[in-house]
Order: C-alpha cells, then structure tokens, then sequence
C-alpha cells in the first residue's frame, strides 16, 4: 500500500477521535444526543460531497449524484431515529463506500484523494464507535 494512502487513512482515524470525542461527551449527558452528533456527522460526512461537485461546478453531478447520497445517508439517520440506532452504524459502514467511489468517474476530477480516504477511516471509525456504544448498557439514573 502507498505510504500516502495510509498516511491518509492515519488522518481520517485522528480527526474521527475528536469527532467521536465530542459525540461521547454529549452522550454522557443524555445518551440520545451523542447519537444525534453522529447523525448529524453523517449528513455532514455526504453535504461535504456537494460542497466539492458545487465548487467545481459539476452542477448535473451535484443534482445527480451528491444530493443522492444526502437523501440516502439521511434515510439511515431517520431509520436509527423510528427503528433501531444500528441503521446509523450501517450508514457510517456504507459510507466509505460512497467515498471510494469517488476515486473514479467524475468524482476523481473534483475530491481530493486525501479527502476520499481520510474520510473512509474517519467512517469506518465512527461505524465501529456506534457498534461498540450499542453494547453499552444504558445508564440509569437513580433520584
């Protein structure tokens, strides 16, 4: 593997510590609202995608393509919200995903390699944190 590729990896992995730091800190307030942080990371995590395609002016790609992926990770977040929160680790895992396949057709010209798979890392992370939270029993609080 290219020491470039995993050197990208190694970003996406720290900036998801920090993320996820913050998720686990709003978590041990109420454990909904961590959720509700990675919810909104993950509509975060395709928006991004938008921003890229909108900058270079991809406007068909954007229309065709990105808002696509907003619509699908965004029905993850609604189906962890109504169903079970184990559709929001199956969002974060699809996502890397979404991000390799920008490395060919047109999403090559405008994401930048180091974002397609420091972003890969930073999902696969947060699917992982998600999986692993899910396991936690819930805390009570006594009065």
């Amino acid at each position: 593997m290219d020491l470039k590729i995993v050197g990208y990896l190694a970003l996406g992995l720290s900036a998801s510590v920090a993320f996820l730091y913050v998720a686990e800190q709003a978590g041990n307030r109420n454990s909904e609202a961590a959720f509700d942080v990675l919810r909104f990371g993950l509509i975060g995590a395709a928006l991004i995608y938008v921003g890229f395609a909108s900058l270079a002016k991809e406007w068909d790609w954007v229309l065709n393509v990105e808002l696509g992926g907003v619509l699908l990770y965004g029905i993850f977040c609604i189906l962890s919200k109504v169903h079970s929160k184990y559709w929001l680790a199956v969002g974060w895992a699809a996502h890397p995903f979404w991000d390799l396949f920008h490395l060919f057709d047109n999403g090559a010209n405008f994401v930048p390699e180091w974002y397609i798979w420091a972003c890969a890392s930073f999902d696969v992370a947060c699917a992982a944190y998600i999986a692993k939270r899910l396991q936690r029993p819930e805390k009570t609080t006594e009065r």
